[in-house]
């Protein structure tokens, strides 16, 4: 473990009580160190950046009571670009990690992660690295590595057609019809690009639009 300075400090922004003061908790027994402070929303956190600036990390849920904290870490990142930002949510890594990494944030967890995974994490990240959970095979990646590219360009020409109608609410029949295609053909299409995107159903398919930022055609 490398040598961190007594002053680091520590943020944790999550608008559940208990998962504030567990991490508090838990950070402090673990990495006695390192100040632990916490806010509960969004609005506390800019509050908090402007008047005491930045911590040396800050642990951030993406679902908050006063909005979606993945709106807010691009200008987070500008504003503060020597804060690290490790992301603590319920969300599965495979729809969102690449999503945050590629917004600038050193880190990714999800709160189903084991305490030891959290503290590992927590000083994955304060030594400079980027970090994601074992929701995508414990993968580690330095700060200079190149995320993953948008998974949609793993999708054939029809395939993206059949994902644009998918996202218009259109099921296999219509768009059997609209594309001129027989519906086993347009079933087999949904089929395989739900396989390569990885995903069950059009809400997690929705999920991974919304998490990569992808636009239909």
């Amino acid at each position: 473990m490398s040598q961190h300075a007594h002053t680091e400090r520590i943020l944790i922004l999550d608008d559940h009580v208990i998962i504030r003061r567990g991490l508090r908790n838990l950070i402090t027994l673990k990495l006695p160190y390192l100040v632990v402070h916490d806010v509960a929303t969004i609005r506390g956190l800019l509050s908090l950046l402007s008047i005491e600036g930045p911590p040396t990390l800050l642990i951030l849920d993406l679902q908050l009571s006063d909005g979606n904290a993945m709106e807010h870490i691009e200008d987070m990142r500008r504003g503060y670009p020597g804060m690290r930002i490790l992301v603590y949510s319920m969300n599965p890594e495979r729809l969102y990690a690449q999503r945050v990494i590629a917004l600038g944030c050193a880190g990714y967890l999800n709160k189903e992660a084991p305490e030891d995974e959290v503290i590992k994490a927590i000083r994955h990240v304060l030594d400079g690295k980027v970090y994601i959970g074992h929701g995508l095979e414990m993968q580690s990646l330095d700060r200079g590595g190149t995320p993953e590219r948008s998974p949609f360009e793993r999708l054939s020409k029809q395939e993206l057609l059949v994902l644009d109608h998918i996202l218009a609410g259109l099921g296999v029949k219509e768009i059997s019809q609209r594309m001129g295609i027989g519906i086993s053909t347009a079933a087999t299409y949904k089929a395989r690009l739900f396989e390569k995107l990885d995903v069950q159903n059009a809400l997690e398919l929705q999920t991974l639009v919304n998490a990569h930022g992808y636009r239909r055609t």
